[in-house]
C-alpha cells in the first residue's frame, strides 16, 4: 500500500488517505517534541498530535484547527474532569475495519469448534483497518490532560506517565501487540511507551499491558463468574455481579458483553469510569450495573459505528467486505479502502460524542452539515494475521467461555428458572 495508488483512489471530495505501517517493520523511533503537553498554540498541538499519527492535509486547513479543538477537549476531560479512568472500545469506536481475503474459508473457520487443518490455517485473513477520524484526537488529549494531572510536562517525561486512558475491547493481546508496534501509535503513548520503543509488542501481547482490557481478561471474568455460579448460585454474588451473571446467561454469549467488574479484576477504579463503545448493549449494561452498584461516577457513552444506519449494533456481515468475494486480490483491497472512506465521512462518531459531553455544539463551531471538515487525513493500512491464528485466540476461547454458559444455565433449569432465582435475591425477604 503507497501513497501514490491510495491517492488514485476516489474518496469524498476534501478527505484524502494516508498509508500506516506495515507487519514486518516496527513503528520508527524518534525523539517526541519537547511541546509542553499544556500548550494551546495551534501548530505545537499539531506536532504532538502528528506524534501520536495523526495527520492533516496541512497545518492551516479545517480538520487541522477541528482537530486542535478536539485535543483540546479531551486535554480539559483528562486535566480536570470528573473521571479517574476513561476506556475506549478499539474496533468500530477508535478504529474500524473490514476483512477481505479467503471469506469462505473464514466463514468457515468461525463456526468450527475444531482446529482448522494446516493447510487452512495457515491461509491469511487480512483487514484494512484505518483510524477513526477524529477520535485518535480525542483520546490523545484526555491522555495528555491526565498527564498534567500527574504532574508531567512533556512528552520527553512518558515514561512516567501512569495510564488512566485505556482500550477495553474484544480483540485478543496478539492483535493488540501488533498494532501497538507497527501500525498504531495511539498504543503505546496509552501504555506509557514512546512508539517505536523495544519490548512494545511483548508488553500488549503477554497480558502486561496496564492500559488494556482484553478478549481474554473479558472471558477470564466470564468463566471465574459463572464457576462461582455453578456451584453457589447467586448467593456469594454482589447485586452488581447477580446483574453481570444474569446478563451471561440471558446472552449465551461469553464475548458480546464487557460487565463492569472486568475493569475492577483489572485493578482499575471503577467509581468514576468513563467507557467509550459503539455496542448499545456495552453502554446500557455499564450505566445499569453503575446504578445497581451505586456508583454515581460512572458514565458509558455510546458512538454510532459507521457501517449502518439501520443496525445500531455491528453485525458480523458488517466486518468483512462481501464482493471480496468475486474480486481480486487488488481490487478487493481498493474496493475496501474506498468503502472504509466513505462510511466514516457519512457517519462522523466524534461530534456527537463531544455533544453529549457538553463541550462541543456542531452549530456553533461551523461543524459541516454533511461529511468531514476539509483536509481530513484517514491513516489506513494492512493488519494480516492467519485463519490459524484467528481460531485459536479467538474462536476457541469465545467457544469454551459461552458453551460452559449454556451448560451451566440449562443444569440451572433454563432462563426462566434463573430469572426467577435471580428475582428471589434481588427482592430479598
Amino acid at each position: 500500500m503507497s501513497t501514490a495508488s491510495l491517492a488514485n483512489l476516489a474518496v469524498p471530495a476534501g478527505l484524502s488517505l494516508h498509508p500506516g505501517g506495515y507487519r514486518y517493520q516496527d513503528l520508527p523511533f524518534s525523539a517526541p517534541p519537547q511541546t509542553d503537553l499544556a500548550s494551546r498554540h495551534p501548530g505545537e498541538v499539531i506536532d504532538l498530535l502528528r506524534y501520536a499519527g495523526v495527520r492533516y492535509r496541512s497545518p492551516d486547513c479545517p480538520a487541522a484547527a477541528f482537530g486542535v479543538r478536539v485535543f483540546e477537549a479531551g486535554r480539559e476531560l483528562g486535566r480536570s474532569g470528573p473521571h479517574g479512568v476513561v476506556t475506549f472500545d478499539w474496533d468500530h469506536t477508535l478504529s474500524n475495519y473490514q476483512i477481505f481475503t479467503n471469506l469462505v474459508k473464514l466463514l468457515g473457520v468461525r463456526a468450527s469448534k475444531e482446529r482448522p487443518p494446516e493447510d487452512i490455517g495457515a491461509l491469511p485473513m487480512v483487514a484494512v483497518e484505518t483510524a477513526r477520524p477524529f477520535m485518535q484526537e480525542f483520546a490523545f488529549g484526555t491522555m495528555a490532560g491526565f498527564a498534567l494531572r500527574q504532574g508531567l510536562k512533556s512528552l520527553d517525561q512518558w515514561e512516567n506517565y501512569v495510564p488512566q486512558v485505556g482500550v477495553a475491547t474484544h480483540t485478543w493481546p496478539d492483535r493488540l501487540g501488533l498494532l501497538a508496534a507497527h501500525y498504531m501509535p495511539l498504543l503505546p503513548l496509552m501504555e506509557g511507551m514512546l512508539p517505536g520503543s523495544s519490548g512494545v509488542y511483548e508488553k500488549f501481547a503477554h497480558n502486561d499491558a496496564r492500559s488494556v482490557i482484553h478478549l481474554h481478561h473479558f472471558l477470564s471474568y466470564a468463566e471465574a463468574l459463572t464457576r462461582t455460579y455453578e456451584t453457589k448460585g447467586f448467593g456469594l454474588f454482589t447485586a452488581v455481579e447477580r446483574d453481570e451473571m444474569l446478563t451471561y446467561l440471558e446472552d449465551g454469549k461469553a464475548h458480546h458483553r464487557k460487565p463492569i467488574g472486568a475493569w475492577a479484576m483489572r485493578g482499575l477504579d471503577i467509581s468514576t469510569l468513563m467507557h467509550v463503545d459503539d455496542s448499545t448493549k456495552v453502554v446500557k449494561d455499564l450505566m445499569r450495573q453503575g446504578a445497581i452498584g451505586k456508583l454515581g461516577g460512572v458514565r458509558a457513552f455510546h458512538v454510532p459505528h459507521p457501517h449502518s444506519n439501520v443496525f445500531p449494533n455491528v453485525q458480523e456481515w458488517h466486518k468483512i467486505s462481501l464482493p471480496s468475494l468475486w474480486r481480486g486480490r487488488n481490487d478487493a483491497l481498493h474496493g475496501v479502502i474506498r468503502h472504509l472512506a466513505h462510511v466514516e465521512w457519512r457517519g462522523s462518531t466524534i461530534a456527537p460524542l463531544l455533544g453529549a459531553l457538553g463541550v462541543f455544539d456542531e452549530e456553533e463551531t461551523g461543524w459541516p452539515s454533511k461529511g468531514l471538515p476539509e483536509g481530513t487525513v484517514m491513516t489506513t493500512h494492512e493488519t494480516p494475521t492467519t485463519l490459524g491464528e484467528f481460531w485459536e485466540f479467538y474462536v476457541n476461547p469465545t467457544n469454551r467461555g459461552s458453551a460452559q454458559i449454556r451448560r451451566v444455565r440449562k443444569k440451572n433449569g433454563g432462563i426462566r428458572t434463573i430469572r426467577r432465582d435471580y428475582e428471589a435475591f434481588s427482592t430479598g425477604p
